[in-house]
Order: C-alpha cells, then sequence, then structure tokens
C-alpha cells in the first residue's frame, strides 16, 4: 500500500489528526484480521484492535519501518496478551469457586462505582455505559457520533483512565482490588446504572444520597416486654420509619446487615422486597460505611458493641445520622455509654410505653425553627405518640420538639428517676457528621402538619448529607 504509507509519511511530518484517522480506517481490516487469528477468545477481538490503534497513536512518531508489518506484530502480541490475562483470569475463577457470591463485596465496590460515573463529564461517562454497559462496539459508537473508529478509541481508553483517577481522587478505592485491572473490569462490565435504584422521581439536578438503611437480625431475635406481654419484633417494625425514604427523591438504599446474615431468610426478603437494590453492606465494615452520605437507624432494639462503635467511627468522619433512639434498647442497654453516645444523650433513664403506642395521644412544644422542619415554628402544635425514650440531650445538641406531659419510665434503667419531658427531635454533630434524634416509631404527624413545607424525611436527609456532598464537590472542583 503505498498510499497508506506516504499518507503515514505525511502524518508524522504533520501530525495533522484528519491524517491519522484516514490511516486508521485503512489499517482497521488488517488488525481486525490479525486480531481474530490470534484471539482464543473472539469476545476480545474488538478489545485488540482498540488497544493496537492506541499504541500506534502512541508511538507514531516513533515508528521506522514497514507500517503494516509494524501493526501487524503489535496486533499479534496483544491478542496473546489478552490471551495470557484470560488464562489466568479463569485460573483465579478455578480457584475461588467455592467462593459464596456475597462474600465478594460487590454492592460496596458498585456504590462507588457509581459514585465516580456521576463525577465523569457527560462525554466520557455516556462512552463507558456505551461500550461496556450496553456492549456498542467502537464502530457502531463512531458511526453514530460522526467521526473515526479511531478517535472514539482513544476518546474510551482516556475515559477509563479518568474513572480509575475519580476512584483514586475521591479515596473509593478502599477495597485494595479496585484498582486491579481484573476487578476494576468485572465492576464496569457487571455494573447496572444506579437511575435503577434511586427513590422517587429522580431529579438529574441534584446529587444522588447513599443511604445505608440498619436491618437488624439480632433485633429479629430479640425479646420485648411491653404491658407484660412478650414480642419480637420484626424487620417491619424497625423499618416502619424507613417506608418514607421512597417518597424522598435521589436516594440510592443500601442495607446495613450483621456478618453472616445475608442468608437469613428475614433479612434477604427485606432487602428484596423493600427493593434496596443499592445492594448491602457489612455495618461493622468502617470503611464501607464512610463510603455512605447517610446512616438511618430504626428501631433497632437489640445490637452489638461493635455495630454501635463501628456506627459512631462513621459519623465522627462527616457521615450524617438519622436515629429514632432504640438503638441498642435493648440489647446492650439504654445504660451503655456506646449507646449514649449515638444519642447525643447526656444520660437516659429508660423507655415509656402505653397502647396504643403508635396513635397520636401527646402535645408537643416545638422550641426552635430548624431547616429540617421547615414552615413549623414556636407555637404550632403536634400530636404524637405517647411511646418513646427519656433522655436528656448532652450540651451542645438542639431540641428542637419535646413532648410537654411529664413521665416517668415503664422500663427505667436507673433507680428512681424523676418525671421527665421525652425529647421529640434533637438534632446537632457527632464528630465531623450531622445527627438527627427522632424519637418517633412514626413520623407521620410531622409530615403530615399543615405548615411543613417539603417532606419531612428528605428534609433531614438532605440537611445531614449536605456536608458529604459539598466535600465531594470541593473534590471534584480540585481536580
Amino acid at each position: 500500500m503505498p498510499l497508506l504509507e506516504s499518507t503515514f509519511t505525511h502524518y508524522q511530518s504533520t501530525g495533522d489528526e484528519q491524517c491519522f484517522a484516514e490511516i486508521v480506517d485503512q489499517l482497521y481490516p488488517l488488525v481486525t484480521s490479525v486480531a481474530r487469528r490470534y484471539c482464543t477468545n473472539q469476545n476480545y477481538v474488538e478489545d485488540v484492535v482498540q488497544d493496537t490503534l492506541i499504541r500506534l497513536a502512541r508511538h507514531a512518531m516513533t515508528v521506522d519501518t514497514n507500517l503494516q508489518a509494524w501493526v501487524s506484530v503489535t496486533a499479534r502480541n496483544t491478542a496473546i496478551n489478552y490471551n495470557r490475562k484470560a488464562q489466568s483470569h479463569r485460573q483465579r475463577i478455578e480457584r475461588h469457586a467455592t467462593m459464596p457470591e456475597h462474600s465478594i463485596a460487590w454492592d460496596s465496590l458498585y456504590t462507588r462505582l457509581d459514585t465516580a460515573l456521576e463525577q465523569l463529564c457527560d462525554e466520557d461517562r455516556t462512552l463507558i455505559l456505551a461500550y461496556y454497559l450496553n456492549n456498542q462496539i467502537l464502530s457502531d459508537i463512531a458511526a453514530k457520533r460522526s467521526c473515526s473508529t479511531s478517535t472514539i478509541s482513544r476518546r474510551l481508553n482516556t475515559a477509563c483512565k479518568n474513572l480509575r483517577n475519580v476512584f483514586r481522587d475521591l479515596q473509593l478505592n478502599t477495597l485494595d482490588e479496585i484498582c486491579t485491572d481484573t476487578l476494576f473490569a468485572e465492576a464496569v462490565l457487571n455494573y447496572t446504572p444506579a437511575t435503577t435504584f434511586r427513590t422517587a422521581e429522580y431529579q438529574p439536578n441534584k446529587p444522588t444520597i447513599n443511604v445505608g438503611v440498619y436491618v437488624s437480625h439480632l433485633t429479629t431475635q430479640a425479646t420485648v416486654t411491653t404491658h407484660n406481654f412478650n414480642k419480637k419484633v420484626s424487620t417491619w417494625h424497625q423499618l416502619f420509619n424507613a417506608t418514607f425514604l421512597k417518597q424522598c427523591p435521589n436516594l440510592r438504599l443500601i442495607g446495613l446487615i450483621e456478618p453472616g446474615t445475608i442468608d437469613q431468610p428475614q433479612i434477604e426478603s427485606t432487602l428484596r422486597e423493600r427493593h434496596y437494590t443499592g445492594g448491602y453492606m457489612d455495618i461493622t465494615n468502617i470503611n464501607d460505611l464512610k463510603e455512605l452520605d447517610v446512616i438511618f437507624l430504626g428501631t433497632n432494639f437489640a445490637t452489638s458493641s461493635l455495630v454501635l462503635n463501628s456506627v459512631y467511627e462513621a459519623i465522627c468522619s462527616g457521615v450524617g445520622l438519622f436515629s429514632e433512639t432504640r438503638i441498642g434498647g435493648k440489647i446492650p442497654g439504654f445504660k451503655s455509654p456506646s449507646v449514649q453516645r449515638l444519642m447525643m444523650a447526656d444520660h437516659c433513664v429508660g423507655s415509656y410505653h402505653t397502647r396504643p403506642c403508635l396513635q397520636p395521644t401527646y402535645t408537643t412544644t416545638i422550641h426552635k425553627p430548624h431547616p429540617i422542619i421547615a414552615g413549623l415554628k414556636p407555637g404550632d402544635e403536634l400530636i404524637v405518640e405517647s411511646c418513646g425514650t427519656i433522655f436528656k440531650p448532652r450540651s451542645g445538641a438542639e431540641l428542637l420538639i419535646s413532648k410537654d406531659k411529664l413521665v416517668k419510665p415503664t422500663r427505667p434503667c436507673v433507680d428512681s428517676p424523676n418525671p421527665m419531658k421525652m425529647p421529640v427531635l434533637v438534632s446537632g454533630n457527632i464528630g465531623e457528621g450531622r445527627s438527627v434524634l427522632c424519637n418517633l416509631t412514626n413520623i407521620k404527624p410531622i409530615n403530615d402538619h399543615p405548615h411543613m413545607q417539603g417532606n419531612f424525611l428528605a428534609n433531614i436527609i438532605n440537611w445531614l448529607a449536605e456536608p458529604c456532598i459539598k466535600r465531594k464537590k470541593t473534590l471534584l472542583a480540585s481536580m
């Protein structure tokens, strides 16, 4: 091909991009033919072609031999390398064939991938999704964009590099393997876009908020005594308020479970039926928890000190906390310092129960306005459930709403406590993280108040996540 050689010589002297595009178009059939001949897996042919043309783009100015010969040798060597990687990958799969699928933290990994993809420009993100998720070949992508295959190949390579860099820059590589070629490729190939995970109507101008919801197996096994009868707390009761999360836009819900409990029928069915398709995380894995924007603790009466300490450390690092103040009330109990520090409590005297529990019967006082109760002001009246935890908020925490009636605990954790007014809503900080304590197992009376502006739970989640979202934007702006 004398014309090809002369065109290549012209490119080496001028660097004309249009000239290079013509070279690639002429070489494409040759490179494809070599790749098909040497690839043991024909699924790799397009990748070999892409890598070969990228190498040509990088080294074009130093090629001083016959161009077709150089390209053929490069394509052959690239195919051989792909064959070796494929063989090594198969061997790793065979070695770990007996590993339970859920022991690989794919869901945690996909949470990170979702976060990283959202930081890319539209061009990079669209290319990655088209090639890896929609299985479009490079030539088809190029045709739709009215450009050459080589141009798309270079852009895709750049997009993948940018994605890897975002992982590192946002410190999302807490799994060491995330930055290895094999796991990174598997993550992208098996990834499902987060638009299928988001709650309510997706608002593209607002960021996705990752909310981890604690689903406790230990709580389902614990017996709670109220009014002289015993009962076990189902996941439905644990997550009653979490039901309202579906009404909050742009949330990605992730189940937080105790180690080894994913095979428990009630846990597995709860995650599936509540559509926590953002996956699940081990709630004792501090590094994973730190990747969340908000942690949601419902009526989780029984839990371990390891869970309490892991959540506390994640909140101190900057993750937001929503808690119904029931966490650990039965096990290890309200006297536990680990329980009280998550409640922002100076001290806790016990819990108060009446029947029926969820019926609104007690009036409250609104002490001060706050963004999470936008529209409500001191003097507005609320009627809420009578049951709850009796505690005194620590110094620095803001008491926003309290019940008017003085009560003694029906289940005290201290001797002869004096009557107290139960806090209803408390805000504050635990370390670097914002915290909201809502001492209600049914938030509907606040949400339905005629003066309430916006969705009550959405207001809380957005306020809690605000510092995390700002940090991510700052990191992105500094890149």
